[in-house]
């Protein structure tokens, strides 16, 4: 499982570099599912650097229009 970030990357960070709002959305999912409260917190990602174009790639997969990503290839 992963959590998607609809929208930009914050800066807020944990002490182990981990985006506050991850944790949170993370609690908040357990808190509606407890089934899964002994499961480890999954990989996340955002989209994007910059806000207009997260929102557009977020917009994009909401819709169903953007099914797949990858991440740079240098």
């Amino acid at each position: 499982m992963f959590l998607i970030f609809v929208g930009c990357k914050s800066e807020i960070k944990t002490k182990d570099g981990v985006d506050k709002t991850v944790y949170d959305m993370w609690y908040n999912y357990i808190k509606s599912n407890p089934e899964f409260k002994k499961e480890e917190l999954p990989d996340s990602w955002y989209f994007h650097n910059n806000e207009k174009d997260a929102n557009r790639l977020a917009e994009l997969t909401v819709k169903g229009e953007k099914r797949a990503s990858s991440g740079l290839y240098l």
